[in-house]
């Protein structure tokens, strides 16, 4: 049982990680286009 839950505490800040990127790529891109 805490095996799995492991893997959702991994997963899920593998998930974190990749949203905060993505977002700061958006973010960063927005900027780009209003200069």
């Amino acid at each position: 049982k805490n095996f799995i839950l492991n893997i959702n505490k991994l997963i899920k800040q593998i998930y974190i990680k990749i949203t905060y990127k993505r977002n700061i790529i958006i973010r960063n891109n927005k900027t780009i286009k209003n200069l």
